[in-house]
């Protein structure tokens, strides 16, 4: 009996001695990958980051383009209201200067009709 229990305790220890071993293995096997699990996270918090401020710094860009923009069309806008009114007084004055023209050659027909 004292043999057969020696002999199962050793059988035992072994055995402990075995199973220690392997969950010592795994400890280390999921320590492993949660570092690699923690490491990928940070990376993917970075890469969002990153992205964001990309993203932002391309609303500003966005945002000052459509400043200028804006600014362009007010400014165009601008000189087509120069434009329309200048072109109106230029159609005033040669309108005017048809009626003149006309009135002139109407009075030089009656002066040379007059000389003859």
């Amino acid at each position: 009996v004292g043999e057969a229990l020696r002999q199962r305790t050793l059988d035992l220890a072994e055995a402990s001695n075995k199973a220690g071993t392997h969950v010592s293995s795994v400890a280390k096997n999921l320590q492993r990958s949660s570092q690699e699990v923690a490491a990928a996270a940070e990376k993917g918090v970075t890469d969002i980051s990153s992205a964001n401020e990309s993203l932002e710094r391309g609303v500003g860009e966005i945002n000052a383009a459509t400043d200028r923009a804006g600014n362009l069309i007010e400014s165009f806008r601008g000189r087509l209201g120069d434009i329309t009114s200048t072109s109106e007084t230029l159609t005033a004055r040669l309108r005017g200067l048809g009626e003149t023209i006309q009135d002139r050659s109407v009075e030089l027909s009656t002066h040379a009709d007059q000389a003859v």
